[in-house]
């Protein structure tokens, strides 16, 4: 069912999602930022705690639990850890030095990336919310479970 639904959201918009953790204070800034640099809506956003982004896990292969990582998800393809956010700075329209740190071995951006994920909310906190569609220019970027209908 979740296979599914994560097939549907992206056949109702083809726009790469990053799924990211919703409480996390440090993943709801880095969101932020890439609605700030992203004036054209290149991505969509769901959050790790939502059913919608975890239909898009379980269509990108990924356990629907799993909060170890971000991930950018396309139709046919999805990047995590170091991969993901990397990903995401090559698209934007602002290019930052993303190609550079790409030539940075995979194991070693990983393992950077595995520290920092294991200890984001002891070093940043979290919040009881997200930002999730707060502000109605930014509406159409954040998928919302209600939006599809999930059977439990």
């Amino acid at each position: 069912m979740l296979r599914e639904i994560g097939r549907q959201i992206f056949e109702d918009d083809s726009r790469p999602v990053l799924i990211f953790d919703g409480v996390c204070n440090f993943c709801n800034a880095f969101v932020n930022k890439i609605l700030d640099q992203d004036p054209e809506g290149i991505f969509r956003f769901a959050s790790l705690q939502s059913k919608a982004g975890q239909a898009i896990l379980v269509y990108s292969g990924k356990d629907r639990f799993d909060h170890s990582s971000m991930v950018v998800a396309f139709k046919d393809v999805s990047y995590t850890k170091s991969s993901a956010p990397l990903m995401i700075a090559k698209m934007l329209p602002r290019k930052t030095g993303a190609s550079v740190a790409m030539k940075v071995p995979k194991f070693l951006r990983d393992g950077v990336y595995s520290v920092v994920a294991a200890n984001r909310h002891r070093i940043m906190g979290v919040s009881d919310t997200c930002r999730f569609g707060d502000e109605e220019e930014f509406e159409d970027r954040f998928i919302l479970d209600e939006s599809y209908t999930f059977k439990t």
